[in-house]
């Protein structure tokens, strides 16, 4: 047999973060429901990798890359996947998430999926992943192959735990605030997976869910809500001081008892940091539904539509929201100052707003999770008797949630 050894493991420094900001999203998302992970957020990412190489394992020293790159594959030494009842090798996978950390280990049949894999825990994991996959030619395809990819993605859904594939059978354990939330993930897995039971052993805590609110505006962020430890709450402040200053972080949040942690939580520093590109943005978590706008980030020369570097930039941070959480839409709203008639300016928010969501089609979102509004110059955000605040006003600004609530009567 002609086995080869797929061994990546990940140790990246929370400055490299667009990675990481839809497993927070998931953090409603990851209650509400599936991502896809078949599409790669292209983001720096410092990578350790570790080599195995004739039963010798190495560790190279990190480097610095600017696209998700296909899993590192070397010739390792032959291992015997798990066989059928009938001798056949077969595919295995096991996928665990803990603690924050995200791990991927098996055998599949070719080098291609194998990638496939490696790249999806990248998106929806990033950076606290380690893989460790073997390609084995003999294996043959098993039907959950072909949507493993999303499916290692869905184990936020009950909060942590493990989906182990082998042969025809899917198991999941670990651990879920309630039946509702499992029986969701269930049924995610079983679709996603192509199977038709998927076998569980999983607790429910009947833990109830944390609220949090990130508001930032005028300089300053104020942090809100009650959380399941001390431990997620430094997390979580600790990363609002690193990415806008101690001075700058409003910590009015508490730790509460009987609350779960979602994986959404050990994320937060990275989308601080992410977010860092909208001066007025807010974020809010409660009863597991994740909503949002960004604001006052993305503006237009004075009588255009066109799309400059820094809005394609803002662009990206909204494309990387629906890549990571399929549950997610966005609506986009543009607006423009005062010069010029209403009918004009109406016209041309709508423009705006239509360029962003063409660019955010380029990039592959499904249209059912784009709408695009325009309302002229009647909500500015600054005076428009300047010269700088007719330039703020020139913008489109997002609001991001459930699908089915963003594009509710637009």
């Amino acid at each position: 047999m002609d086995a080869k050894k797929v061994a990546k493991g990940a140790g990246f420094a929370l400055a490299f973060v667009v990675a990481i900001v839809g497993a927070f999203l998931l953090g409603g998302g990851a209650d509400l429901g599936r991502r896809a992970a078949d599409e790669v957020s292209a983001s720096p990412a410092t990578t350790q990798t570790t080599v195995v190489t004739d039963g010798t394992t190495t560790t190279q020293p990190p480097e610095t890359t600017t696209t998700e790159a296909p899993p590192t594959t070397t010739t390792a030494p032959a291992e015997t996947p798990t066989e059928s009842t009938t001798g056949t090798p077969v595919a295995t996978l096991t996928a665990v998430l803990s603690g924050g950390n995200f791990s991927l280990s098996g055998v599949v049949p070719d080098e291609a999926t194998a990638a496939r894999l490696v790249q999806a825990a990248n998106v929806a994991y990033g950076p606290a992943v380690t893989t460790d996959l073997t390609v084995s030619p003999d294996v043959d395809p098993p039907v959950w192959l072909a949507g493993a990819h999303q499916g290692i993605t869905l184990i936020p859904m009950i909060s942590e735990g493990s989906i182990t594939a082998t042969g025809d059978v899917v198991e999941v354990t670990g651990s879920s605030p309630n039946e509702q939330y499992l029986a969701a993930f269930q049924q995610a897995v079983g679709a996603t997976f192509g199977v038709s039971e998927v076998a569980t052993d999983v607790e429910i805590t009947n833990l109830l869910p944390p609220a949090f609110n990130a508001r930032r505006k005028a300089g300053s962020i104020t942090l809100t809500g009650v959380l399941p430890s001390d431990e997620i709450r430094e997390i979580i402040v600790g990363g609002a001081s690193v990415a806008y200053g101690p001075d700058a972080v409003i910590d009015d949040t508490f730790v509460g008892e009987g609350l779960y942690t979602s994986y959404w939580m050990y994320t937060m520093p990275g989308v601080f940091q992410l977010f860092a590109a909208f001066p007025d943005y807010e974020i809010d978590v409660t009863n597991g539904i994740t909503t949002g706008s960004l604001n006052d980030g993305a503006n237009f020369a004075s009588g255009s539509a066109d799309l400059d570097e820094n809005t394609k930039a803002v662009l990206n941070i909204g494309i990387a929201l629906l890549v990571r959480d399929q549950s997610l839409g966005i609506k986009v709203t543009g607006h423009t100052d005062s010069i010029g008639s209403a009918s004009l300016n109406q016209r041309l928010s709508e423009e705006r707003a239509e360029a962003a969501i063409q660019y955010m089609l380029a990039a592959g979102v499904d249209p059912l999770r784009l709408v695009a509004v325009g309302r002229g110059e009647d909500e500015p955000i600054a005076s428009n008797n300047t010269t700088e605040g007719r330039a703020s006003n020139r913008r489109v600004e997002f609001e991001f949630g459930p699908v089915q609530l963003v594009t509710a009567g637009s």
